[in-house]
């Protein structure tokens, strides 16, 4: 279904048709697409690096996997080491994560974001396709942002704890149940997981606080589109710098407060129809926007 009919809808609550964008007006916002862009980049990267350590898997030495293939061997003779298990140790492919589900999302997402600025690029000619580019672009605007909160949300109810985390506690365990382990040997296992911890959920903050103002920008965006043609070039470059103010105040806040908030802007949205219009259009349309433009 091409991207006019998937939000007929949105149209009505939408830019009226514009003829109020001039060469100087139209860079302006660009600027202001930019800064969203940026924010939102830094989210993204965010949680690129959580799945970094989500997906990673500690490979041993070859000296190691020697080791522990000839004393297998020598234990247990030939049929105790297959071929097909000597490939999964020292192959480089890694083996596929259970949550694939999140992987593809965030992939998603990372592709539609990188189509944001298509909407825009005969933005400067101040002609009426620009206008219309304004009008389809807002849409792309108002749903990157809210797809953003949602994988955010997502990612804060089941969160990308490293694989190396788990055989950390795997270790501790291990170690604890032996009687002739050296209790000190299990306590440096469990203030590795600890510290582990404590890291990720650093990450896992910074995260947040860089989709909370991600979308902080893209709600004032929005709102900005949906007046377009009045607006000044003042009122575009207040966009800009409200969203750099609002990053300055997430800086030190602990996990459980920007969960907080960042479960409460999603209730707010969920519960406004505009934005309940935004959440039924499918993430594809924001790369869509481009080829209607010429009808």
């Amino acid at each position: 279904m091409r991207f006019r009919s998937l939000v007929a809808g949105l149209f009505i609550i939408s830019v009226p048709f514009m003829s109020g964008c001039t060469p100087e007006k139209a860079e302006a916002l660009l600027t202001a697409i930019k800064a969203f862009e940026f924010q939102s980049a830094q989210a993204l990267a965010a949680y690129e690096e959580l799945f970094k350590d989500y997906r990673a898997v500690k490979r041993e030495s070859q000296d190691e996997l020697f080791a522990q293939a000839y004393d297998a061997v020598v234990k247990s003779g030939v049929t105790n080491e297959s071929f097909e298990v000597a490939i999964s140790n020292v192959g480089q492919l890694q083996n596929d994560r259970a949550n694939t589900k999140i992987e593809n999302e965030f992939q998603q997402l990372k592709s539609a974001y990188s189509m944001l600025s298509s909407a825009y690029e005969s933005l400067p000619q101040g002609s009426l396709i620009g206008a219309k580019y304004v009008s389809c672009g807002r849409m792309a605007v108002a749903k990157l942002t809210k797809q953003l909160l949602n994988f955010s949300s997502d990612i804060d109810v089941n969160p990308l704890y490293p694989a190396l985390l788990r055989q950390d506690f795997a270790d501790f365990k291990a170690l604890a149940v032996q009687t002739n382990s050296p209790k000190d040997k299990a306590r440096q296992k469990f203030d590795a997981f600890y510290s582990g911890v404590a890291g990720y959920e650093k990450k896992h903050r910074e995260a947040i606080a860089k989709t909370l103002a991600a979308a902080e920008q893209g709600k004032k965006l929005d709102q900005l589109l949906a007046r377009y043609d009045a607006a000044t070039i003042s009122n575009i470059l207040g966009v800009i710098q409200y969203g750099l103010s609002f990053a300055g105040t997430l800086n030190g806040v602990d996990v459980s407060k920007s969960s907080a908030r960042l479960k409460a802007v999603k209730d707010d949205m969920e519960k406004d129809g505009y934005w309940k219009q935004v959440e039924s259009m499918p993430l594809t349309s924001v790369t869509e926007c481009k080829i209607q433009t010429g009808n």
